[in-house]
C-alpha cells in the first residue's frame, strides 16, 4: 500500500489529541495480552539495534521495546544520550560515533529504529553513511512535515528551539524526507494524535514501505501491532524488503490499518 499525503495539511485532530493519553496505556495493557504472540515474532541473527527515542524522550521511554527486541535474537542499544531535546550538534554527532563504532566492532551495519524524532535522526545517519546503516525502522517519524507547527508537539520543540543548533541538518524539505538508498520501514498510524500521519510516510519502491498499524503516537513504542513489524523487519537479510505480511496468527490485526 502507498500512503501518501491526503486532504487537508493540518494538525490532528484535538479529540485524538486528547485521546493520547489513555489509549497509550490502553496499548500498554493490551502489550500485557500479547505476550504470546509477540514471542513467535521472527527472530534476530544477533546484529546490533540502536533505538532511537521520541522528541523529549530518554532511554527509559524505549526500554520496553529493547526488552523484547533483546528476547527475540537482537542486540538492542541504547542512545545513551540522556533526553531529546531536538537537533542539538552533541545528539547527532553522539548519534552517528554511537553508530560507528557499533559497526566497526560488530564488523557490519547497524539496524536503527527510531521513534518520532528518533526515526528522524536514524534518516540522517542513512543519508550521510548508508555504508553504516543496514535497515531504517521508523516510528511515527513526521520526516515529510513542512511546518512542524502542524504538530500537537510544536510548542515544545519551540521551546527548546535556542538548543537546536544543528537544527540545519533536519531541515524540512531536505535530505532526510527524500529516499534513503538502504531499505526503509516507515510505521504510522492514521489516527496518531500529535502529527499528521501523511508526514510519516513515503513513496514505496524496492527498498520503502509503509506499513499501517493501530496506535496512538505516545503508545508506538509498545503498541503490540508496532513491535511485531518492528521484529518482522529487523529479522530480514541485509538489503531485503519484502512487503510485509503479517503472520496468519496476526492478520486479523492489521486488517483496515
Amino acid at each position: 500500500m502507498h500512503a501518501s499525503k491526503t486532504g487537508q495539511e493540518s494538525r490532528p485532530s484535538l479529540l485524538l489529541q486528547a485521546a493520547e493519553l489513555p489509549r497509550a496505556w490502553g496499548e500498554y495493557a493490551a502489550l500485557v495480552g500479547s505476550a504470546g504472540l509477540l514471542a513467535l515474532a521472527p527472530k534476530g541473527d544477533g546484529g546490533p539495534v540502536v533505538v532511537l527515542p521520541g522528541f523529549t524522550g530518554t532511554d527509559g521511554s524505549t526500554m520496553v521495546l529493547r526488552k523484547f527486541l533483546g528476547r527475540v535474537g537482537h542486540r538492542p542499544v541504547a542512545w545513551g544520550l540522556g533526553r531529546n531535546i531536538g537537533p542539538s550538534r552533541k545528539i547527532l554527532d553522539g548519534i552517528d560515533d554511537l553508530v560507528q563504532r557499533l559497526a566497526d566492532e560488530h564488523q557490519q551495519p547497524v539496524q536503527l529504529v527510531g521513534w518520532s524524532l528518533g526515526g528522524i535522526y536514524a534518516r540522517h545517519v542513512a543519508v550521510r553513511h548508508p555504508h553504516l546503516v543496514r535497515r531504517v525502522i521508523t516510528l511515527g517519524s513526521p520526516y515529510r512535515l513542512l511546518d512542524h507547527h502542524n504538530s500537537h508537539a510544536a510548542w515544545v520543540y519551540d521551546l527548546y528551539a535556542p538548543l537546536h543548533d544543528a537544527a540545519d541538518d533536519l531541515s524540512p524539505g531536505g535530505p532526510t524526507s527524500r529516499p534513503l538508498g538502504v531499505p526503509t520501514t516507515s510505521i504510522y498510524s492514521r489516527t496518531d494524535g500529535v502529527v499528521p500521519w501523511w508526514s510519516c510516510t513515503e513513496e514505496e519502491s524496492d527498498l520503502a514501505e509503509n506499513v499501517g498499524v493501530f496506535s496512538s503516537h505516545n503508545g508506538l513504542g509498545h503498541n503490540p501491532q508496532a513491535m511485531y513489524v518492528v521484529a518482522d523487519r529487523l529479522a530480514l537479510p541485509a538489503r531485503d524488503l519484502p512487503r510485509f505480511h503479517p503472520a496468519p496468527v496476526w492478520r486479523a490485526f492489521f486488517l483496515g490499518a
